[in-house]
């Protein structure tokens, strides 16, 4: 009986256009501690998860065919002035906000909050043309957004690894989320934790 490779399904990926489009936040997630290697420089950093749909846009392949785009960024988790994070809250929410209020902020509030979300492509190193999000900013007064409530399939997600609960709310999220998410900094024991997984 001949043995064969299988042979892999093809997954045409659909990036988000390129635009300025309106967005919703819907999900805000503490994705732990990474460490990122820059030119031989290994350091340890805390990373925050935003995501937005994107209720302007409807995909057309696949059986999300007719569903909004969504887009999410990747921070550094620290609000000082020179991080990512602080510079598109200020753009965000914190025009008339100072510094030190700006970095108080709690995330969790983020959710419902409309934006502008400014998405261009880029190309891999196979060639391939992804979206990322180049920034956010406050919606233009006069442009109406809908509730989050009004868009259908979206649950808003909060998860902070600061909760008491955060061991059995890390345990419903999707298990792709899940796997990005490390509670335990790179070069501790997990038994210095106290988590059962």
């Amino acid at each position: 009986m001949p043995i064969k490779a299988p042979k892999s399904k093809e997954f045409e990926y659909e990036p988000v256009p390129e635009d300025n489009h309106i967005g919703i936040c819907y999900a805000v997630v503490d994705l732990g501690f990474h460490e990122n290697d820059y030119m031989g420089n290994v350091t340890t950093q805390r990373k925050l998860r935003l995501s937005w749909i994107l209720p302007n846009t409807a995909m057309e392949k696949g059986d999300l065919a007719g569903k909004p785009f969504s887009v999410s960024k990747e921070y550094t988790f620290s609000m000082t002035p020179k991080a990512n994070l602080f510079k598109d809250m200020r753009n965000w929410i914190g025009a008339k906000l100072s510094d030190t209020e700006l970095q108080e902020i709690d995330f969790e509030g983020l959710l419902g909050v409309p934006a502008m979300v400014n998405v261009v492509h880029k190309e891999s190193q196979r060639g391939n043309i992804y979206a990322v999000v180049a920034g956010v900013s406050r919606v233009p007064k006069g442009i109406e957004v809908p509730a989050l409530e009004e868009i259908p399939d979206i649950e808003p997600l909060a998860f902070s690894l600061e909760s008491e609960a955060w061991e059995e709310e890390l345990r419903v999220l999707p298990e792709w989320l899940q796997e990005k998410i490390n509670p335990i900094p790179p070069h501790v024991e997990e038994e210095d934790f106290d988590i059962e997984f």
